[in-house]
Formats: C-alpha cells, sequence, structure tokens
C-alpha cells in the first residue's frame, strides 16, 4: 500500500502546492510529497520525493501501485526513479569482490571459473534478451527462473548441466544478496534437480589396448602417459601450472601445485613416466605456432583447448575410441586403482578429491564390484571343503 505525506520548506514562498488536510479539514501549502511504496516483490520500501500538484501525485501513486500489484518491479523502479541495476552489474561487481579476494585461501578464483559464471547468467537470459546488461536485477523473481528452466528442459538440456549453472547462479545472487547488492534472492527457492549418478566414462582394456598402440609411437605419448597415471585435470599439467620445478626426477616425485581449492599434492612418478619426461625435457616440444621464450620451462607449453582438439584428432579417433574426452583419462586412473585393490582413502587424496565421500560417489560401481569380488572371495574360502576349519580363539 502506497502513503502520500506532504513535505513543508521553512521559506513560506517555497510551499507552493495546495493540498487538502483531511484530518484537519482544512487546505494547505506543501513543498512537495513523498509517496511510500512497498514493494512485496522484493520486501522493502522505496520513498520518492516528487514537487508537482498534488492531483498529479495521486495519478503517479495510483501508476505505482498497478506496477506493484502487475509483479513489474522494473515499472516501479522506473516510475520512482530508483536506478536499476542490471545483470551486467552484479556480475561485475561479484567478479571485482572475488579477484580481491584471490589471495586469500579458499575465496579466490580462477578466471575461468570467473569466465564460467557469465556462462551460467547468459544462459538463463539467452535467447530471451541480448545480453547481461539489458536484464534488470529485480526482473529476476522466482517464477522467471521457474519458467526459464521449464523452457531449456524442454530443449533438452540434460539436468546435469542446469544444476551446474544452478549452482554458479546461486552463489552470484547469495553474494549480492548478502552485500546489499540485491533486495531479494530468488535463487534460495530454486532447489537443484535429482540427477542419477552417472557411471564415470573409463576406458576398457581393450581401448586402451588401441589408444596406446597409437600413442605409443605419437609425439603425444608424454602428454597421454602424464595424464593417466598422475589422474591430473586437463588444465594441471599445462602450462602456466605445471613446470619443470615441479618434476623432481631424483625422488621421482612429480607436484601437480595449481590443484582445486589451493590444494598441492605430490606423487610418486612410476619408472615408465619419469623415463618419459627425461626425454622430453632433453628433446622439449617444438609448437608448430610461435613459441613464447618461457615456453621451455614447460614439459607441456599448450593450451588445454588445444591439447583438447589435438588428442581428439591424432590419438582418440585413429585408435576408433568415440565419447571421450581427457578428463576420463583421469576417471580412468581413479577407477583402475579402485579395480587394483587401493584403499578409498589414498584414492581420493591422490586425485585430491575434497573427501572421501566424493570419490565413493563417482565411483560407486567400481567400489561395489570390488568390495562383492572381496565378499565372494571371503566365502569361498571359508566355506570350501579343503579349509580346515578356523579356531578363531587362536586365530592373528
Amino acid at each position: 500500500m502506497n502513503t502520500i505525506r506532504p513535505f513543508y520548506s521553512k521559506r513560506s514562498e517555497r510551499n507552493l502546492y495546495e493540498f487538502h488536510d483531511k484530518e484537519l479539514n482544512i487546505t494547505k501549502k506543501a513543498a512537495g510529497f513523498d509517496i511510500d511504496v512497498y514493494d512485496p516483490l522484493r520486501k522493502h520500501r522505496i520513498r520518492k520525493r516528487i514537487k508537482a500538484d498534488y492531483s498529479a501525485v495521486i495519478i503517479i501513486a495510483q501508476n505505482i501501485s498497478a506496477a506493484v500489484n502487475s509483479h513489474d518491479s522494473a515499472k516501479v523502479d522506473e516510475i520512482t526513479g530508483v536506478k536499476a541495476r542490471t545483470l551486467n552489474d552484479l556480475y561485475k561487481s561479484f567478479c571485482a569482490n572475488k579477484r580481491r579476494m584471490a589471495n586469500r585461501v579458499g575465496n579466490g578464483v580462477s578466471e575461468n571459473t570467473i569466465k564460467r559464471y557469465l556462462v551460467a547468467l547468459k544462459s538463463m537470459i539467452l535467447p530471451i534478451h541480448r545480453g547481461i546488461e539489458d536484464v534488470r536485477t529485480s526482473q529476476i523473481t522466482v517464477d522467471w527462473v521457474e519458467k526459464r528452466l521449464r523452457e531449456r528442459i524442454n530443449k533438452g538440456l540434460s539436468l546435469k548441466t542446469l544444476n551446474t549453472d544452478l549452482t554458479h547462479l546461486k552463489a552470484i545472487f547469495k553474494w549480492g544478496f548478502e552485500n546489499r547488492f540485491l533486495e531479494a534472492n530468488p535463487f534460495t527457492k530454486i532447489p537443484k534437480f535429482k540427477v542419477t549418478p552417472q557411471k564415470p566414462r573409463i576406458l576398457s582394456m581393450e581401448e586402451w589396448s588401441k589408444l596406446w598402440d597409437i600413442a605409443k609411437y605419437n609425439r603425444w605419448r608424454p602428454i597421454i602417459l602424464t595424464y593417466l597415471l598422475t589422474g591430473a585435470r586437463i588444465s594441471e599439467i599445462l602450462k602456466p601450472k605445471l613446470s619443470w620445478e615441479h618434476v623432481d626426477f631424483e625422488k621421482a616425485t612429480i607436484t601437480l601445485a595449481s590443484r582445486k581449492r589451493g590444494k598441492s599434492i605430490t606423487i610418486p612418478m612410476p619408472d615408465i613416466l619419469r623415463k618419459e619426461l627425461q626425454a622430453l625435457k632433453e628433446n622439449p616440444y617444438i609448437k608448430e605456432s610461435s613459441m613464447r621464450v618461457d615456453d621451455d620451462l614447460y614439459p607441456f607449453p599448450f593450451h588445454k583447448d588445444y591439447i583438447s582438439h589435438i588428442l581428439k584428432d591424432e590419438i582418440y579417433t585413429p585408435a576408433g575410441i568415440v565419447d571421450i574426452s581427457t578428463h576420463d583419462l583421469r576417471r580412468t586412473f581413479g577407477s583402475y586403482l579402485i579395480f587394483l585393490g587401493i584403499p578409498v582413502a589414498v584414492v581420493s587424496q591422490l586425485m585430491s578429491h575434497s573427501s572421501i565421500s566424493t570419490t565413493e560417489q563417482v565411483y560407486l560401481g567400481q567400489l561395489d564390484s570390488v568390495q562383492r569380488n572381496a565378499l565372494n572371495g571371503l566365502a569361498n574360502y571359508l566355506l570350501t571343503s579343503d579349509n580346515k576349519t578356523v579356531d578363531m580363539n587362536n586365530a592373528p
């Protein structure tokens, strides 16, 4: 509900606008009028000061009420003169804050992650609007988001992708609301979709055999082995994250220093990988394009997009392996460790997962298989007629 209140000037000549005071039942003059507006959609009050005839003020108040009743917060902002903040304003402020916090452990985000926030914002508004600078934050309501999500589902977008977008959008709007950049956060009422965990894509032994037949005579052999025998994410062994300083040939270790959440881990290098990297250091990659001055400081001075495309064209496709990405080499690393009976805690540490539960969730199928085989083996051992009865009192 809107209320109209007169305000007065100490200088009588500035009290120009007549109005009827219903309480005193007299006509008075005021310097202007304040309209107090309550916007239930964003749950806050706005005060609009107007210097005009009372009849004009009433019309403006009626227009504000109509905009409020129709849940058109953008129109309310326009009439009341509130500065309309756009999604672009929100994004820039959010990113600026994240960059300022980059040197504080656990708070900073990489430039690639910042770009992913932009992807999430654009995915919610395109093709409805040209860009995020055209959309006011006041337009983003619960109904608006739910409608957009339904549209994207109808277009065949996967629930996993939608959940990824929601993760980023929730982070942006939570920050905006907590820092009083937004009057409300619609994403608090938007739950993520329930997604059935998918079995990770791993290379079968037959696929690995085909891939190795191609890779072992290929110049990309060192990078294939490094991914497969370290479980590194695609960018973690590329320039600028992995330099030769991170490779210790004497101790036969390699340090992945730029993992998620600022973690680093030093892991042993198998003999074959140590020999491969020693040979690479003596005979480094010569890039087809122009080399930069510091490229010789890095084992793999390439961009991740280049590596993704080149491995697909020169390794995966010639090997006849489809539906595979370089990240699947990491999944193969984790899965085969599980198959070999390596404890989940060790696998989780090697893969730099945030917790053991993450490893269990991703590789649940493999864990079930290992556990089932273990229990079947125990049952066969205990119940085979050839085995002697075990005296549990004297058991070790």
